[in-house]
């Protein structure tokens, strides 16, 4: 089951990742890691985006942590979301690289 659509949007800084395609003209974007809320945020970002077709990453060719520009460039992609753990390798070279390391709301009157 997806998350709420607030902490959804909160937990993967779905607005500045917006905006961030946005300033950039991208328009073949693929978000990267985190699979089982990839649909929702993937969704979030073409409604918000007319011109821009996100892919999704089904299975990557590295661990999770790394960014696959190889994989990003089959699919003839202008920048890569990248969402959850991340090494920050410097293995991407030629693609643009957001990564969204991910929010994790706290219950203040609880903690």
């Amino acid at each position: 089951q997806s998350l709420p659509d607030t902490v959804r949007l909160e937990h993967f800084d779905v607005p500045a990742t917006i905006e961030w395609i946005r300033k950039g003209g991208y328009t073949r974007v693929f978000p990267d890691a985190l699979l089982g809320e990839a649909v929702p945020v993937s969704r979030d970002i073409e409604m918000a985006l007319d011109e821009v077709q996100v892919f999704i990453l089904a299975e990557t060719s590295y661990r999770s942590c790394c960014v696959d520009e190889v994989a990003a460039r089959h699919v003839s992609c202008d920048a890569i979301v990248h969402y959850g753990d991340a090494c920050l390798s410097a293995l991407t070279q030629k693609i643009p690289v957001r990564y969204v390391l991910g929010r994790f709301l706290v219950d203040e009157k609880a903690f």
